[in-house]
């Protein structure tokens, strides 16, 4: 532990006047502002600032201190809980791609991660994308409304492969996917050019869910790889 007044001419800079000694405790109360315990979540930080601004003052290194060593062991435990706990935050636990397979043997699939869904079948093979995928929450009768930002493919109509549209003339209109009143889904959108065909509609016969792990939970479990790659690395290196 560190005992006695601190030299004045190493605590320039973070004094409001000088001393020619200055005990622990002035110096604590007297220092830089930004340096002092914060009561709001940040008072571990703050005294772990401080812990190495008094080391420095003294002349002593971390590495020379024991002291040292464990602020500068929590510094890196608190860095590591700390973005786990933001990337925790700022994305769901995770997502999910919800399968139906419909009446006529078609599957439609919608990401909620990607936001972006197909719909395959003997007639039919299209993409699409919206940013309303990502509020879906799946269900054997859903209820819904989504428009369509993208929409790529084929509708295979008395044997000819057709482009889907927005544009009939002088008409437009957005892509959309919504249900019916009787629990059918209705992918709208006009067909070919010049238009021959409208919507495709399709009851539902079953559906699943498969879970996927989401963007934030996946870079927690990197840190936590890195942290123990460090961790052992470090060891090693001790034992050499």
């Amino acid at each position: 532990m560190l005992n006695g007044p601190f030299p004045s001419h190493k605590l320039s800079g973070f004094l409001t006047k000088p001393y020619a000694a200055v005990s622990p405790l002035t110096f604590v109360r007297r220092r830089n502002p930004r340096f002092r315990a914060k009561w709001h979540g940040n008072c571990l930080v703050s005294f772990t600032n401080l812990g190495r601004e008094i080391l420095r003052a003294s002349g002593r290194s971390p590495q020379e201190s024991t002291l040292g060593n464990m602020m500068s062991k929590f510094t890196k435990k608190a860095a590591i809980a700390l973005a786990a706990g933001s990337m925790m935050a700022a994305a769901p636990a995770s997502a999910a791609i919800f399968e139906y397979d419909m009446t006529n043997g078609d599957v439609l699939t919608i990401n909620t991660d990607t936001q972006t869904g197909t719909w395959t079948g003997e007639n039919i093979d299209v993409a699409f994308e919206s940013a309303d995928f990502a509020n879906f929450e799946g269900g054997a009768n859903p209820s819904f409304m989504f428009t369509l930002s993208d929409m790529t493919g084929t509708r295979n109509i008395r044997g000819t492969d057709y482009a889907p549209t927005r544009q009939n003339g002088n008409r437009f209109h957005p892509w959309m996917m919504k249900t019916t009143r009787d629990g059918r889904i209705n992918l709208w959108s006009w067909w070919g050019d010049p238009v021959i065909a409208g919507d495709y509609v399709r009851g539902i016969d079953d559906f699943r869910t498969v879970d996927v792990p989401a963007p934030g939970m996946l870079g927690l479990f990197g840190l936590a790889l890195v942290a123990l790659g460090l961790g052992r690395r470090r060891r090693k290196a001790a034992a050499a």
